[in-house]
């Protein structure tokens, strides 16, 4: 077991490696970024986005030869935490690489308040593409969102906590409701009216 703790850690150490590596000798020569680099190309390439399919492909391989133990898949959520859900808010060029976690909701809704920009595209491409290739891929191991909510079931499992059955229909309807609000809530950012030649925002991020 100690043996395939260690192979895990150093799988992931050098899954960060592969990806980062690049970024940091770029930085060190001091390479100026430019509006042309803003192609779809250029944004897949990305560590983020590389990290992703990187990280997806660990879990089918771990996955189909049935080695997704525990511990594997705790080092893998947890990896997913922090590499999509704290890295880009940490400080540096380095973690700015991993800013704008890959969430579904952030990725259908951004475009509605800031436009449909190619990074966004982008992200739901990644996630749709994951998707496909396994339905339960990328919620399962690369979303930070879902990455929080499975630790924290499994701390509770450890803990005992008590836990609550909830009807499958009613969390599926809450879920769909909540994110049907969410589309909404952005679609609104485009609506305004106009009385006495001054013009109202409708939406409620204005107020």
């Amino acid at each position: 077991m100690k043996r395939k703790t260690l192979w895990i850690a150093v799988l992931i150490t050098v899954l960060f490696t592969i990806v980062t590596v690049p970024l940091l000798a770029q930085e060190g020569v001091h390479i100026p970024i430019t509006q042309k680099s803003a192609t779809f190309a250029g944004i897949l390439l990305q560590p983020k986005f590389l990290t992703m399919f990187l990280l997806a492909i660990v879990a089918i391989i771990l996955l189909y030869t049935r080695r997704m133990g525990e511990r594997a898949r705790v080092a893998l959520l947890l990896f997913a935490t922090f590499a999509f859900g704290i890295a880009g808010n940490l400080p540096g060029r380095f973690f700015h690489a991993y800013a704008m976690h890959p969430a579904p909701v952030c990725a259908a809704t951004k475009p509605f308040l800031f436009g449909l920009r190619l990074p966004f595209v982008v992200t739901i491409i990644v996630i749709g593409v994951l998707t496909l290739i396994g339905p339960k891929l990328f919620c399962s191991y690369i979303c930070p969102v879902g990455a929080v909510q499975e630790l924290a079931a499994k701390l509770s499992r450890k803990l005992r906590f008590r836990m609550f059955l909830l009807n499958p229909s009613a969390v599926l309807l809450t879920r769909m409701v909540v994110f049907a609000m969410f589309i909404a809530l952005s679609v609104s950012a485009y609506l305004h009216v106009t009385f006495k030649g001054k013009v109202y925002p409708v939406s409620l991020y204005d107020y």
